[in-house]
C-alpha cells in the first residue's frame, strides 16, 4: 500500500511541472497533460491549505472558550 502524498510531495511535483512547462522542449500533448495535472494539484493544495487554516483557527479559538467556561 502506497502512502498518501503529503502537501510537500504535491508542492514538489507542482514545482517540477511548472519548471518543465517553463523550459519547454515537451510536445503539445505532454504540455496539456502536465497542465491538467498541475491544475488538479493546485486544487488539492488549496483544499489542504483551507483545511489547515480551519484547524489552526479552531485550535486558536478553543482556549478562549475554555477560559470563559464554555
Amino acid at each position: 500500500m502506497q502512502k498518501k502524498p503529503s502537501f510537500e510531495d504535491k508542492l514538489e511535483r507542482l514545482t517540477a511541472i511548472n519548471e518543465a512547462l517553463e523550459e519547454g522542449g515537451v510536445d503539445l500533448a505532454t504540455s496539456i497533460a502536465l497542465f491538467k495535472e498541475g491544475t488538479a494539484l493546485v486544487g488539492q493544495l488549496t483544499e489542504m491549505l483551507s483545511a489547515a487554516e480551519l484547524e489552526i483557527s479552531q485550535i486558536t479559538t478553543a482556549p478562549e472558550d475554555d477560559e470563559n467556561g464554555a
